[in-house]
């Protein structure tokens, strides 16, 4: 146990000696420094190449040409051929091959760029729900040391009575045991900071421990009271409305239709096998028997049309296929928007409880303080038992708790909605909200 608390106070001491970190240097840190981010952002700019390349299948193809060749047989002289030219192609109907590859490119591209930002949102998140985290520790680490500061206190004044006649053993040893409970819920806030400064490091690869800093407080109190404001129509209304929202914006949604699209432009490109091929071909040739003799020139343009016969049944295999694929896209499509537009609306809503949770914590805490204040006087002068006392006390620490656990409910929730609207800010979210 012992050696327990010196690693305990030893991390302890190593926090205290922390740098401070605000969530807006902690965002900073993070955009500029996470490898997962910078490997999809190299990913998108990958994608953005690949359809700059398939534009070019739609131009003509030109190759310039040698060769040179040698026979021979019994009894002739050996026969010897150079030649040199130049092959011009131009596609001109391939049942839209060419040019719905390039469409496709292009929303592959588009589809890179979403994963971009679904993961750039996502380690956002990730960030803000650890620093409200490591915020919410500390705020329970004072709670603890007020807490254990207060039971200190009173074990003197039981003592005091105790030694007094005034207070029997049994009560004077519930006070014991809420002074050691209290130590423990110390330690046990201590432990709990030290793992989310922890975590925080790790996430944004610090050198030292980080100790946030909180943002004016004033500021959540506005929102939290703004929101629990609301009533069922005015949540109805701001439902609705953040529904077509997020339909535009949301990075799954989005990828999700691009991905309808490519297989329905993949169908048609299993479709166009079945239909013929146009294309024009230009050549010129220069060939010679010995390098000391003039070349023969010659030129070559044809006209190629060819209608596919086989293999038909491969073909139409694979048209089944991407009708398929099609067909499970579009349902996944619909399955998604259901999902997402269930989670924002179940955020919402969970918003509205923390709001009004919040206020009524915010009751109960005064209330509980009060009672507990008064319980103090009281037992001092004999009114009333140790139990009262003790049992006021718990109620007042768990009202403290509630508070702080509704305040960063609140924070953790706002967090998802942003990044289910792809929000980076509290000042944008709150535009939507039209508070």
């Amino acid at each position: 146990m012992k050696i327990f608390s010196l690693i305990t106070l030893l991390g302890l001491s190593l926090f205290l000696s922390a740098s401070e970190l605000t969530l807006q240097d902690a965002r900073a840190l993070l955009l500029s420094n996470n490898l997962e981010l910078q490997a999809a952002e190299a990913s998108s700019q990958a994608s953005a190449n690949s359809e700059t390349a398939s534009l070019y299948n739609l131009f003509p193809q030109a190759s310039l040409t040698s060769s040179c060749s040698r026979s021979e047989a019994e009894n002739t002289s050996p026969d010897n051929r150079y030649g040199y030219g130049v092959n011009i192609s131009q596609n001109i109907f391939s049942g839209g091959k060419y040019w719905l590859s390039y469409k496709i490119a292009g929303l592959n591209s588009d589809l890179e760029k979403q994963k971009y930002l679904q993961t750039r949102f996502r380690l956002l998140a990730e960030l803000e729900s650890n620093f409200y985290n490591l915020l919410k520790a500390e705020e329970m680490l004072k709670l603890a040391e007020l807490n254990n500061k207060s039971a200190v206190e009173l074990q003197k004044i039981a003592l005091i009575r105790f030694q007094a006649d005034n207070l029997a053993e049994a009560d004077y040893l519930q006070f014991e045991s809420q002074k050691a409970n209290r130590e423990i819920e110390l330690v046990q806030a201590q432990n709990e900071l030290l793992i989310q400064s922890r975590q925080m490091q790790m996430l944004l690869s610090l050198e030292y421990l980080p100790k946030a800093v909180s943002p004016e407080i004033k500021d959540w109190l506005n929102e939290i009271e703004e929101i629990s404001r609301l009533d069922l129509n005015d949540i109805s209304a701001l439902i609705e409305a953040m529904n077509l929202y997020l339909q535009k914006v949301n990075p799954e949604l989005v990828s999700t239709n691009i991905e309808k699209e490519i297989a329905a432009k993949s169908k048609l490109i299993s479709l166009g096998e079945f239909l013929p091929k146009l294309s024009l071909n230009w050549s010129w040739n220069n060939s010679a028997e010995n390098l000391e003799d003039d070349f023969n020139e010659s030129r070559q343009l044809s006209l190629n049309f060819s209608i596919p016969l086989l293999p038909a049944g491969s073909n139409l295999y694979n048209y089944k296929q991407k009708c398929r694929e099609f067909e499970s896209v579009s349902l996944s499509n619909a399955s998604q928007l259901l999902e997402a537009e269930l989670e924002m609306q179940q955020t919402i809503y969970a918003l509205l409880t923390n709001a009004r949770s919040y206020k009524a914590a915010q009751i109960s805490l005064t209330a509980a303080q009060q009672t507990y204040e008064l319980n103090q006087d009281r037992f001092k002068r004999g009114i009333i038992s140790s139990t009262d006392l003790l049992t006021s006390e718990i109620q007042f620490v768990s009202a403290q708790h509630n508070l702080t656990e509704k305040l960063y409910d609140f924070q953790n929730n706002k967090t998802v909605l942003k990044q289910l609207l792809l929000i980076e800010t509290d000042e944008n979210l709150w535009q939507i909200f039209e508070l």
